[in-house]
C-alpha cells in the first residue's frame, strides 16, 4: 500500500492535500479530514476558507496542482480511468480542454464499462423510442441551427 504525502494548499494556511486525494484541516488546534461533497457532475469537491471567505474546490484539481507538473500550463485534469470520485494523483493527469472530451471515446474499456449503464443523472434507463425521439429531436436542432447560419 503505498504512503500518504501532504502538502499545505496555496493561499490556505492550515489546509492539505494529500497524493491519495484527501484534504484535511489543522485549524482549530485539531486534524479534521474534510467531507467531500458530490457536484452535479459527480465530482468531488470540499469548502476552504481563506480569512473569512470560503470557496468550494474540485478534488481533483487540487491535488494536480500540488502533485504533477504543469509546465504547458494545459487547464483541464482528467481521470485516467474516468471515475470522477478516484481522486489519487496517479489517477490524474493534466490535458486540453479537447483531449479531455476525446478521452473516453478513444478509451475502449470505458466505453464498454458504460453500456447498460443509467443514461442520465438520475439512473433512469431510456427507452428505444425515447432515444430514438430525442435523436431525431438532435437531428432538428443542428439542422435548423446550421440553415442559420448559411442563410
Amino acid at each position: 500500500m503505498e504512503s500518504e504525502i501532504w502538502k499545505e494548499i496555496n493561499d490556505y494556511q492550515g489546509y492539505y492535500v494529500s497524493n491519495l486525494g484527501r484534504i484535511k484541516s489543522t485549524k482549530k488546534s485539531k486534524v479534521v479530514i474534510l467531507k467531500e461533497v458530490s457536484t452535479r457532475n459527480g465530482y468531488s469537491r470540499v469548502w476552504l476558507y481563506n480569512s473569512t471567505k470560503g470557496k468550494a474546490h474540485l478534488i481533483h484539481r487540487l491535488v494536480a496542482k500540488a502533485f504533477i507538473p504543469n509546465p504547458k500550463n494545459l487547464p483541464q485534469v482528467n481521470h485516467i480511468n474516468e471515475d470522477k470520485t478516484d481522486n489519487c494523483v496517479e489517477n490524474l493527469e493534466w490535458m486540453t480542454a479537447k483531449e479531455n472530451i476525446n478521452w473516453g471515446r478513444h478509451n475502449q474499456n470505458v466505453s464498454k464499462a458504460r453500456k447498460g449503464q443509467p443514461s442520465n443523472r438520475r439512473g433512469v434507463k431510456l427507452s428505444e423510442e425515447t432515444k430514438r425521439k430525442m435523436s431525431k429531436a438532435l437531428e432538428l436542432y443542428f439542422y435548423n441551427k446550421k440553415k442559420e447560419v448559411t442563410e
